[in-house]
Formats: structure tokens, C-alpha cells, sequence
């Protein structure tokens, strides 16, 4: 799968001076969070775009709350220095997503509707043929209002997201084509084959494909490879290990994710709470070891710590205005 990494440019992003520590880290709490509705591994990421592995929300969570819908309702403010300036006429709309849920929690339909200058440009709708397998995939028909988009020829959409079908699945790593371009998708489960050389050999893979160590629900690095043994594109995660479960697997939390684009590094912290609600998360932009720009994400939860509303925030050394980006989350429920 070639173009894995997209980005969901449609979201705003704000500007917003901060009194907190450019990184992060002295904001870090422990690893031991409660259950959260969004995988964040997953969710705010590239995966979103990989609409093959539905894995952004925490099944049992949606279950227990019997939840049947969510819409995210995505917006740009372009006046204002905070969230308290300008009232809801102020808002431009850039995206939204409709998430439909079954009683066991799995995800059945997804539609997403694109807007530009307030105008609705085009929309596409995501059917699940089944509930997801063991690995979090599970396959998809997309649905596309053809009518709605107009692009010249060789424009590339924005809101382009990547459909798989299985290939093969083996004790060793799974294979997955991308639908679209041909390219392949592999995940090397055993840890015992990470190395350069293991991958070159059990997987043959080409300077388009992906390669991802680990599973899909928890990646440990995902790159690409040209001349057998140079990465590149590399992302990379790390946990905690949730002592209150004695390190189960299931159990980890996303800690800190890094995505290195020479000549930057831009690296992701997830911040929680004294009672171990994920609240925020960082990115934070590196170039040769100096901090560039950060981006600071506030996660506010109800009362029953469902998101009802993300803020983004960004800070630029070089910045004189400030930008604000919102997202609304609303849910139904099943009677």
C-alpha cells in the first residue's frame, strides 16, 4: 500500500499561544489509564485514512454505552484567539463523519461529507461487509456521490482513503493489497523476524509497499524500504505497560508516537490526568534537534467520559495571528 500515509488535510489547524512547556513531558502522567472511547494509536492519525482496519473506537466502550451513532463535525475559526471568541456563526464547516454502530459495538457504516467555503463538495459512504476479524479488518464497499465532486484531471483528492483485500495471513505476518494502487500492505507479527534482513526475504517488499512491525492494533513501526535495508517514511510508537494489568498486550497505552520527514521529526505525547483520563496529546515539530512548532489537542469528555469536544492549538515561533479548529462530537443511542 503505497499511499498508507495521508493526511486528513481537511481538518483546521489552530494557532494559539501557550504557557505550557513547548514538549510536554513535565505534563506526562502514568500509563495506568481508564477505558477511553478512541484507540489513540489510531485515531487523529493516518490510520483514519485506512478505512480497511475500522479500529479508531474501543467496541466494548461503544457497546456498553449502547451507542448507535456518532457524528464529528469538524471546524474552521479563522478570527479569534481562543475558543471563547466568536459564536457559532463563526464557524466554517470543513468536514464531517457519521459513524454507525451495531449492539456488539462494531462499526457497520461510515459516511463523510467534505465541505469548502462553507459549500458541501462532495461526500462518500463506507459499508462493512461484517464484523471485523481478529487483526481489525474487515472488508468494505465504498459508495461515492461522483455527482457532488469536481476536480480537474490529475488533481489529487484531499479526502482520499485506502481500501485493502486480504492476501495472506501466516504465523509469521499478514499481506494485504491496497485496492487502488496495487501496492502491498504487510504486517510482521513475530518479533523474531524484525530485523532488516527477515523482512527482505520473508517479504520481498518494493520501495512502494509498507511494512508494519507489529499487529494492527498495536504497530511498533511503520516504514518503507528501498535497497533491501534503508527505511524511510518511519513512524514509530511506544507504550506504556499498564502495571495494573501486569503487561497484557491488550492492555497498552499509546505513550509517544514520532514520524521522522527529513529534515523534521514531529513527534505525538499523550498526556492523561491524575485519574487517568486521556485529556490532550502534543505534536510537537523538531528540525535538526531544534523545537519548531507544536500543536496542543484538548480532549473535553462528559460527564460518563465520552468526547464531546477536541480543540486544537498551535503555537509558531514566527506566528503574529492566531487560528482555531474544532470538533463537535454528538451521539445517539440505541432505545
Amino acid at each position: 500500500m503505497g499511499k498508507i500515509v495521508y493526511s486528513i488535510g481537511l481538518i483546521g489547524i489552530v494557532l494559539l499561544s501557550c504557557s505550557q512547556d513547548v514538549t510536554g513531558e513535565n505534563s506526562i502522567s502514568s500509563g495506568n489509564t481508564i477505558p477511553f472511547l478512541f484507540r489513540m494509536n489510531a485515531m487523529f492519525t493516518d490510520a483514519e485514512q485506512n478505512v480497511s482496519f475500522p479500529i479508531w473506537f474501543n467496541d466494548s466502550i461503544v457497546s456498553k454505552n449502547k451507542i448507535s451513532k456518532i457524528t464529528r463535525r469538524f471546524y474552521l475559526i479563522e478570527n479569534g484567539e481562543n475558543e471563547d471568541d466568536g459564536s457559532q456563526e463563526s464557524f466554517m464547516r470543513r468536514e464531517k463523519k457519521e459513524y454507525f454502530f451495531g449492539k456488539s459495538g462494531q462499526l457497520e457504516r461510515l459516511n463523510v461529507i467534505y465541505y469548502f467555503d462553507d459549500q458541501k463538495i462532495g461526500n462518500v459512504s463506507f459499508i462493512y461487509q461484517g464484523n471485523k476479524d481478529q487483526y481489525g479488518f474487515a472488508p468494505v464497499t465504498r459508495i461515492s456521490d461522483q455527482s457532488s465532486i469536481e476536480q480537474e484531471e490529475g488533481d489529487e483528492l484531499n479526502f482520499y482513503h485506502a481500501i485493502h483485500k486480504k492476501v495472506k495471513v501466516t504465523d509469521k505476518f499478514l499481506a494485504f493489497q491496497q485496492v487502488q494502487t496495487g501496492d502491498y500492505l504487510f504486517y510482521m507479527l513475530n518479533r523474531k523476524f524484525w530485523g532488516p534482513l527477515s523482512v527482505d526475504s520473508i517479504l520481498r517488499p518494493t520501495p512502494k509497499d509498507v511494512i508494519v512491525l507489529g499487529s494492527p492494533y498495536f504497530p511498533s513501526k511503520i516504514y518503507r524500504v528501498q535497497n533491501k535495508v534503508n527505511e524511510m517514511d518511519v513512524q514509530s510508537f511506544v507504550y506504556w505497560t499498564n502495571t495494573k494489568t501486569k503487561q497484557k498486550i491488550k492492555s497498552k497505552n499509546i505513550q509517544t508516537f514520532i514520524r521522522q520527514e527529513y529534515p523534521f521529526e514531529n513527534k505525538r505525547t499523550i498526556l492523561t490526568d491524575k485519574e487517568g483520563k486521556c485529556g490532550e496529546y502534543i505534536d510537537s515539530t523538531f528540525s535538526e534537534g531544534k523545537f519548531l512548532t507544536r500543536t496542543l489537542s484538548e480532549i473535553h469528555s462528559n460527564s460518563k467520559n465520552l468526547p464531546v469536544k477536541i480543540i486544537h492549538k498551535k503555537q509558531v515561533k514566527s506566528a503574529s495571528k492566531n487560528r482555531l479548529s474544532i470538533e463537535i462530537l454528538t451521539y445517539e443511542f440505541q432505545n
